[in-house]
């Protein structure tokens, strides 16, 4: 994504009962939160600056993936992600031009406001620890957490995109300054590369090390998911291993159907992230 708002203030956007809020990265409704993965934020961000006018395809991929090969079916995912969060799945806020893109209908109001010296709502690890100290709280370091793209047991081009989706929907359900703090995905994609380690449900010991060592990881999310049948029956396995030890934390497995994606990765990221929270 371009650069945001400047650092003095910040652009909020109001349409119908929602707020988006640029630099927290934030989209509420009647004050409350409602979770996106951090591309799905980017694309409505990207519709939102642009109501009224039809953006293409190939500009939203550019400002949203600006660096990666993306598959058509993962903006088109995404985009359903958005009108699901904005209660709308039938697409009027974003409405599907065809042939061409995505156009965002709903009337828009800009609004610069001063940022304030600290944000209450998206505070740093550091921030968080100060307040727990100074409140007498006992403070604990956030995990280093790699999540891997998952590895497509079916090898089918039409479902590549399912792999980054995941990933991002788990790491969503992740983020948070008390338990994760997530390796970022272009630091992780490059590492993998340069290590020449391939996608797998789960990884070897000296992986593990290897990505201990490079990334400071100490835990990695992986995993693998198999679509099959008429009705695009989903299946995930995925594996929460400790860097550290070797040693496997908890396996999962999740159910469902490509329409039903967004429930199985969200509930396979609160699973993760219940066992970082009991940790």
């Amino acid at each position: 994504m371009s650069a945001g708002p400047s650092r003095s203030q910040r652009e909020v956007y109001h349409f119908g009962d929602f707020t988006l809020d640029a630099e927290a990265r934030l989209l509420t409704c009647e004050d409350s939160a409602i979770p996106l993965t951090p591309k799905a934020f980017d694309i409505l961000w990207v519709l939102v600056q642009n109501a009224g006018r039809a953006v293409t395809r190939a500009e939203l991929l550019e400002r949203v993936w600006p660096d990666a090969v993306v598959e058509a079916g993962n903006l088109d995912w995404n985009v359903s992600a958005v009108r699901k969060a904005l209660g709308e799945p039938e697409g009027k806020a974003i409405e599907t031009v065809r042939g061409f893109g995505y156009r965002f209908t709903l009337p828009v109001h800009r609004e610069r406001v001063r940022t304030g010296p600290v944000s209450s709502i998206a505070m740093r690890p550091a921030d968080v620890e100060a307040m727990l100290k100074a409140s007498g709280v006992p403070s604990r370091r956030a995990s280093m957490v790699a999540v891997l793209p998952f590895d497509d047991l079916a090898r089918d081009p039409s479902t590549a995109w399912v792999s980054s989706a995941l990933s991002e929907m788990v790491g969503a359900e992740l983020t948070g300054p008390l338990y994760a703090e997530l390796v970022p995905r272009e630091i992780l994609a490059t590492t993998l590369t340069e290590l020449g380690l391939g996608l797998a449900r789960s990884l070897s010991e000296a992986s593990l090390a290897r990505l201990r060592e490079r990334l400071s990881a100490d835990l990695v999310v992986s995993g693998s998911f198999l679509v099959a049948g008429p009705d695009r029956r989903l299946r995930v396995d995925a594996t929460l291993q400790d860097c550290r030890s070797g040693r496997t934390v908890e396996s999962y497995q999740e159910k469902g159907t490509l329409d039903t994606i967004i429930e199985v990765g969200t509930n396979l990221g609160q699973r993760v992230l219940q066992r970082l929270r009991s940790s």
